[in-house]
């Protein structure tokens, strides 16, 4: 009787979105092979074969074993750190099984998922408590941007990113006065700022604003930074973010540091 042929594990990748943390396991053009998730109390795990036991950072983990598997290349342990997932270590490779520990903070909803082209095993593993607080803050200070094509004609062309209307903005009334007055007083214009004060320049955005970071402060407002790029250019803006009812608006923005950084302060920066 032939074994079964082994799918052979090229890389495992790591990264921390928006609200979640991602694992990916890349079986590049072999079928990703059969496979178990198996969440657990704790970050407590027995290496395969010599049942040593191992503890990874965090209060709860996630295994995950690959049965006619093989790695190709040799794969490192990382402590990571993230809101969610903490430490990730290879905890098994024997008789044609591959096994992982994942150290998370807390125990989260997982989404488990395969991809095509290459072959992938995706683990998104959610955020809790705290963190999910800032994701859900950070989110929302994203709706400060909007998306729109650079030729309504030719989708080919791009897109850029540009200041979403005031008006439909996620932002307080207090604050969406203050840019009003602003505005009223010629602060864009040419003479003071020359700039959209969001994005930072007078053209928008070249790619997609990329969240810096997401923290919860004192008082319940959440610290966002936004870097937006104008080509290899960039500038970062802080949000602050403040609950209101069950959305959450910006409630200052702030550019550089000191007394005059905030958009509220009587001479702000640009």
């Amino acid at each position: 009787m032939t074994a079964p042929a082994q799918a052979g594990l090229v890389a495992v990748r790591f990264g921390s979105h928006v609200g979640y943390d991602r694992v990916v396991y890349d079986f590049g053009s072999d079928p990703v092979p059969p496979f178990a998730v198996v969440p657990q109390a704790n970050a407590a795990f027995e290496m395969d074969p010599s049942n040593l036991l191992v503890k990874l950072s965090g209060s709860a983990g996630v295994r995950v074993v690959f049965s006619h598997a093989k790695l190709l290349l040799p794969l490192g342990n990382s402590r990571l750190g993230f809101p969610a997932l903490q430490e990730a270590r290879q905890i098994g490779n024997f008789e044609a099984v591959l096994s992982w520990g994942l150290g998370v903070q807390a125990p989260a909803y997982l989404r488990v998922s395969t991809l095509a082209n290459p072959n992938r095993l995706v683990i998104d593993i959610a955020w809790v408590g705290s963190a999910a607080t800032a994701a859900a803050a950070a989110t929302a200070a994203l709706g400060l941007y909007e998306k729109y094509p650079l030729n309504l004609n030719d989708p080919s062309a791009g897109y850029g990113w540009q200041t979403t209307p005031w008006t439909r903005a996620p932002m307080t009334v207090k604050l969406r006065d203050r840019l009003q007055t602003l505005k009223a007083q010629g602060y864009f214009g040419a003479t003071r700022c020359g700039e959209d004060y969001i994005v930072g320049n007078q053209v928008g955005l070249t790619r997609e604003p990329e969240l810096i970071s997401a923290s919860a402060q004192a008082g319940g407002t959440v610290s966002v930074v936004i870097r937006g790029y104008l080509n290899n250019n960039y500038r970062d803006l802080t949000v602050v973010m403040a609950r209101t009812g069950r959305l959450w608006l910006a409630s200052d923005l702030l550019r550089g540091s000191g007394p005059d950084a905030s958009v509220l302060a009587p001479a702000p920066f640009c």
